[in-house]
């Protein structure tokens, strides 16, 4: 009756481990990312700092997610039952799901801090202004 009830208890918690892994591994939201050919420097530094605490936030979900996966499989071990693989790849696909995501929010902004930076520098270059063609030729006659 002991083992039963044990065993049945087991299972529900292997069943429950993945949405346990969910609430305790908190999988960070990407922030948005701002046009850069329209942005001002004030919308891209904000966005840096954004993706600096989801990188951060991103770093922090992947060491929960491998930290839980080696949980599991303590937590089998002192139950004497099997580890079940579907359970770390669940977990597994979580994190290589938002690890793509963190990759596609890097090369967003990588394409919108170029774009921010030739934006700047159209802003910046002189308009072409053609010099009179007496001073082009190293002076003006009288």
């Amino acid at each position: 009756m002991i083992r039963k009830m044990l065993t049945g208890s087991i299972v529900a918690m292997a069943l429950a481990t993945p949405v346990w892994a969910q609430q305790q591994c908190a999988l960070p939201t990407a922030p948005a990312i701002p046009d850069g050919a329209k942005a001002t420097s004030a919308q891209i530094v904000t966005a840096q700092n954004d993706i600096k605490a989801f990188a951060a936030a991103s770093d922090a979900y992947q060491v929960c997610v491998a930290h839980e996966i080696v949980r599991q499989r303590d937590l089998a071990k002192q139950s004497n039952v099997e580890f079940d693989p579907g359970v770390q790849g669940a977990l597994q696909a979580k994190a290589d799901a938002q690890r793509n995501d963190a990759g596609r929010l890097a090369t967003a902004w990588g394409a919108t801090v170029q774009a921010f930076n030739d934006a700047q520098a159209k802003k910046k270059r002189p308009a072409d202004v053609r010099a009179p063609a007496a001073a082009a030729s190293g002076g003006y006659r009288y």
